[in-house]
Protein backbone atom coordinates (compact mmCIF):
# COMPACT_ATOMS: atom_id res chain seq x y z
CA UNK A 1 0.00 0.00 0.00
CA UNK A 2 1.69 3.55 -1.00
CA UNK A 3 2.24 6.06 1.73
CA UNK A 4 1.08 9.30 -0.15
CA UNK A 5 -2.52 9.07 1.08
CA UNK A 6 -1.40 9.17 5.09
CA UNK A 7 1.34 11.84 4.09
CA UNK A 8 -0.49 14.03 2.36
CA UNK A 9 -3.23 13.88 5.25
CA UNK A 10 -0.24 15.06 7.54
CA UNK A 11 0.40 17.72 5.52
CA UNK A 12 -3.32 18.66 5.59
CA UNK A 13 -3.89 18.77 8.91
CA UNK A 14 -0.39 20.71 9.65
CA UNK A 15 -1.72 23.08 7.37
CA UNK A 16 -4.80 23.50 8.68
CA UNK A 17 -3.03 23.97 12.57
CA UNK A 18 -0.58 26.70 11.04
CA UNK A 19 -3.60 28.39 9.93
CA UNK A 20 -5.52 28.01 13.12
CA UNK A 21 -2.43 29.46 14.78
CA UNK A 22 -1.97 32.31 12.41
CA UNK A 23 -5.67 33.35 13.03
CA UNK A 24 -5.56 33.55 16.45
CA UNK A 25 -2.90 35.12 16.62
CA UNK A 26 -3.31 37.67 14.19
CA UNK A 27 -5.68 40.23 16.59
CA UNK A 28 -2.47 40.82 18.76
CA UNK A 29 -0.14 41.09 15.96
CA UNK A 30 -2.64 43.89 14.21
CA UNK A 31 -3.47 45.91 17.83
CA UNK A 32 0.75 45.65 17.78
CA UNK A 33 1.61 46.54 14.61
CA UNK A 34 4.45 49.69 14.34
CA UNK A 35 4.39 49.07 18.33
CA UNK A 36 8.05 48.97 19.93
CA UNK A 37 8.31 46.97 23.41
CA UNK A 38 10.29 47.61 26.31
CA UNK A 39 13.40 44.84 26.25
CA UNK A 40 15.44 44.47 29.91
CA UNK A 41 18.38 42.66 29.75
CA UNK A 42 20.07 41.31 32.70
CA UNK A 43 23.22 40.84 31.77
CA UNK A 44 24.84 38.54 35.00
CA UNK A 45 28.86 38.72 35.37
CA UNK A 46 29.51 39.42 31.79
CA UNK A 47 32.57 41.87 30.72
CA UNK A 48 32.27 44.45 30.14
CA UNK A 49 28.88 44.85 31.18
CA UNK A 50 28.13 47.69 33.52
CA UNK A 51 24.47 46.08 34.67
CA UNK A 52 20.92 45.88 33.37
CA UNK A 53 20.29 47.25 29.85
CA UNK A 54 17.47 48.37 27.84
CA UNK A 55 16.15 48.06 24.40
CA UNK A 56 13.10 48.54 22.02
CA UNK A 57 12.02 45.52 19.97
CA UNK A 58 10.42 46.61 16.70
CA UNK A 59 7.02 44.56 16.34
CA UNK A 60 6.96 45.57 12.84
CA UNK A 61 10.32 44.84 11.81
CA UNK A 62 11.70 42.47 14.67
CA UNK A 63 14.78 44.68 15.19
CA UNK A 64 16.23 44.92 17.84
CA UNK A 65 17.56 48.57 18.96
CA UNK A 66 21.32 49.27 20.34
CA UNK A 67 20.81 48.57 24.03
CA UNK A 68 21.99 51.32 26.71
CA UNK A 69 23.06 51.05 30.22
CA UNK A 70 19.67 51.67 32.30
CA UNK A 71 20.74 50.95 35.64
CA UNK A 72 24.39 50.61 36.92
CA UNK A 73 24.91 47.35 38.99
CA UNK A 74 27.49 44.38 40.13
CA UNK A 75 25.74 40.83 38.52
CA UNK A 76 22.51 41.65 37.84
CA UNK A 77 20.95 37.97 36.46
CA UNK A 78 17.24 37.20 36.07
CA UNK A 79 14.76 39.91 35.84
CA UNK A 80 11.35 39.53 36.90
CA UNK A 81 8.64 42.28 35.72
CA UNK A 82 5.68 43.19 38.21
CA UNK A 83 2.20 42.15 36.99
CA UNK A 84 1.08 46.19 36.89
CA UNK A 85 4.49 46.70 34.49
CA UNK A 86 5.39 49.85 37.03
CA UNK A 87 8.62 47.93 38.77
CA UNK A 88 11.53 45.73 38.13
CA UNK A 89 12.90 43.44 40.05
CA UNK A 90 16.82 42.12 39.49
CA UNK A 91 19.18 39.24 41.37
CA UNK A 92 22.48 41.15 41.79
CA UNK A 93 25.09 42.42 44.24
CA UNK A 94 24.92 45.54 46.41
CA UNK A 95 28.25 46.60 47.83
CA UNK A 96 29.20 42.58 47.61
CA UNK A 97 26.10 41.67 49.33
CA UNK A 98 23.95 39.37 47.35
CA UNK A 99 20.14 40.65 47.18
CA UNK A 100 17.40 41.05 45.44
CA UNK A 101 17.25 44.70 43.67
CA UNK A 102 14.20 46.73 43.03
CA UNK A 103 13.81 49.49 40.59
CA UNK A 104 10.84 51.64 39.79
CA UNK A 105 10.26 51.93 35.79
CA UNK A 106 9.61 55.87 33.94
CA UNK A 107 6.20 55.91 33.16
CA UNK A 108 6.72 59.15 30.50
CA UNK A 109 10.00 59.99 28.52
CA UNK A 110 12.69 57.91 28.28
CA UNK A 111 12.53 54.57 29.72
CA UNK A 112 14.98 54.74 32.83
CA UNK A 113 15.16 52.74 36.19
CA UNK A 114 15.01 54.05 39.83
CA UNK A 115 16.52 52.69 42.21
CA UNK A 116 13.59 51.81 44.82
CA UNK A 117 15.02 49.54 47.16
CA UNK A 118 16.79 46.02 47.92
CA UNK A 119 16.55 43.16 50.10
CA UNK A 120 19.58 40.86 50.99
CA UNK A 121 19.04 37.16 50.23
CA UNK A 122 21.20 36.14 53.45
CA UNK A 123 22.41 32.76 51.57
CA UNK A 124 24.02 33.37 48.30
CA UNK A 125 23.25 34.65 45.07
CA UNK A 126 20.13 33.56 43.14
CA UNK A 127 19.92 32.10 40.47
CA UNK A 128 16.27 32.74 39.29
CA UNK A 129 13.55 34.50 40.92
CA UNK A 130 9.58 34.69 40.56
CA UNK A 131 6.45 36.76 40.94
CA UNK A 132 3.15 35.93 41.71
CA UNK A 133 0.55 37.17 39.47
CA UNK A 134 -1.15 39.46 42.39
CA UNK A 135 2.38 41.33 42.65
CA UNK A 136 2.56 40.02 46.53
CA UNK A 137 5.28 37.55 46.76
CA UNK A 138 8.66 37.70 44.96
CA UNK A 139 10.49 34.26 45.79
CA UNK A 140 14.38 33.10 44.60
CA UNK A 141 16.26 30.08 44.09
CA UNK A 142 19.75 29.73 45.54
CA UNK A 143 22.00 27.33 43.26
CA UNK A 144 24.74 27.34 45.66
CA UNK A 145 22.76 27.68 49.03
CA UNK A 146 20.58 25.14 48.28
CA UNK A 147 17.48 26.78 48.98
CA UNK A 148 14.31 28.84 48.42
CA UNK A 149 13.97 32.48 49.66
CA UNK A 150 10.62 34.12 50.16
CA UNK A 151 10.22 37.89 50.18
CA UNK A 152 6.71 40.35 50.16
CA UNK A 153 5.88 43.21 47.92
CA UNK A 154 3.66 45.75 48.99
CA UNK A 155 1.07 48.10 47.59
CA UNK A 156 3.79 50.33 46.43
CA UNK A 157 6.01 48.07 44.62
CA UNK A 158 8.63 47.99 47.89
CA UNK A 159 10.42 44.74 48.80
CA UNK A 160 10.65 43.16 52.34
CA UNK A 161 13.23 41.97 53.86
CA UNK A 162 13.16 37.98 53.50
CA UNK A 163 11.29 36.69 55.97
CA UNK A 164 11.38 32.67 54.98
CA UNK A 165 13.66 30.61 53.95
CA UNK A 166 13.49 27.15 52.67
CA UNK A 167 16.37 24.87 52.67
CA UNK A 168 16.79 21.78 50.40
CA UNK A 169 18.94 18.70 51.96
CA UNK A 170 19.84 15.90 50.28
CA UNK A 171 21.99 15.15 46.67
CA UNK A 172 21.30 12.12 44.07
CA UNK A 173 25.06 11.78 43.84
CA UNK A 174 24.47 9.68 40.44
CA UNK A 175 26.66 12.75 38.51
CA UNK A 176 29.78 13.42 41.00
CA UNK A 177 30.37 17.13 41.53
CA UNK A 178 27.00 18.27 40.18
CA UNK A 179 24.80 16.04 42.48
CA UNK A 180 26.63 16.01 45.80
CA UNK A 181 24.12 18.81 47.16
CA UNK A 182 21.10 20.42 46.77
CA UNK A 183 21.17 22.76 43.81
CA UNK A 184 17.60 24.92 42.77
CA UNK A 185 18.02 26.16 39.58
CA UNK A 186 14.68 27.75 39.11
CA UNK A 187 11.42 28.60 40.67
CA UNK A 188 7.76 29.39 39.49
CA UNK A 189 4.33 29.27 40.32
CA UNK A 190 1.86 27.27 38.77
CA UNK A 191 -0.64 28.56 36.52
CA UNK A 192 -3.65 28.67 39.60
CA UNK A 193 -1.13 30.15 41.87
CA UNK A 194 -1.90 27.77 44.68
CA UNK A 195 1.60 26.04 44.24
CA UNK A 196 5.29 27.12 43.56
CA UNK A 197 7.27 24.51 42.14
CA UNK A 198 11.33 24.66 42.48
CA UNK A 199 13.32 21.97 39.98
CA UNK A 200 16.55 20.80 41.96
CA UNK A 201 19.09 19.86 39.58
CA UNK A 202 21.32 18.56 42.62
CA UNK A 203 18.08 16.53 44.34
CA UNK A 204 16.75 15.13 41.00
CA UNK A 205 13.21 16.12 42.05
CA UNK A 206 11.43 19.09 41.49
CA UNK A 207 9.74 20.32 44.95
CA UNK A 208 6.52 21.74 45.63
CA UNK A 209 5.72 24.04 48.02
CA UNK A 210 1.47 25.33 48.55
CA UNK A 211 1.19 28.76 48.65
CA UNK A 212 -0.11 30.79 51.70
CA UNK A 213 -1.29 33.68 50.11
CA UNK A 214 -2.52 35.47 53.18
CA UNK A 215 0.52 35.40 55.02
CA UNK A 216 2.93 35.05 51.76
CA UNK A 217 4.86 32.26 52.40
CA UNK A 218 5.37 29.02 51.55
CA UNK A 219 4.22 25.74 53.27
CA UNK A 220 6.12 22.35 52.29
CA UNK A 221 3.70 20.02 50.06
CA UNK A 222 5.77 17.19 48.31
CA UNK A 223 8.64 15.92 46.02
CA UNK A 224 8.42 14.75 42.92
CA UNK A 225 11.05 12.51 42.03
CA UNK A 226 12.68 12.72 38.44
CA UNK A 227 14.85 10.64 36.30
CA UNK A 228 18.37 9.80 38.61
CA UNK A 229 21.00 11.80 36.52
CA UNK A 230 18.51 13.58 34.85
CA UNK A 231 19.25 17.02 36.81
CA UNK A 232 15.75 18.91 36.45
CA UNK A 233 16.61 22.71 36.20
CA UNK A 234 13.87 24.79 34.28
CA UNK A 235 10.20 24.68 33.83
CA UNK A 236 7.94 26.14 31.40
Amino acid sequence: MSSKPSHWLHAFHLRCLLWLCVMLLRPAIEEARSAAQDVWIGTGSAWPSQGIYHAQLDLDTGKLSRPSLAAEVSGPGFLAMHPKGTHLYAAGSLAGVPSVIAYKIAQEGPATLQPFGSAAIGDGGATHLAISSDGRMLITAQYGGGSVAVFHIDDQGALSERHQLLEHTGGSTVVPGRQDAPHPHWVGFSPDQRFVLVPDLGMDAVVTYRVDGVNHRLLPSHRNAMVPGGGPSQMK
